[in-house]
């Protein structure tokens, strides 16, 4: 099982944001730095993996709305793959 920390203090943008969690989730160099690009990336996990989200609050703070659709993607994610699981620390 893989597991990725995505450390919200490191999504100062939403370019950041995008840079920062293709880094950590190892996405392929095609990927489209957006909200669809990740659903895509996210939803192509086949092996169980879990990510963990700390400091979720300093993402709301940095990306104000775009934070809710943001993390809105990991949820949808983890709600329709059983293998995805998702974890949020404020």
């Amino acid at each position: 099982m893989k597991t990725v920390i995505l450390d919200g203090k490191q999504m100062k943008t939403v370019a950041d944001a995008h840079r920062y969690i293709a880094e950590k989730m190892d996405f392929p160099s095609y990927y489209g730095k957006n909200l669809d690009a990740l659903e895509d990336c996210l939803g192509e996990f086949g092996a169980s993996c879990t990510v963990i989200i700390i400091n979720a609050s300093d993402i709301y703070l940095s990306l104000d709305g775009y934070a809710h659709r943001l993390l809105e993607v990991f949820r949808d994610v983890s709600a329709q793959n059983n293998a995805f699981k998702l974890i949020i620390q404020q």
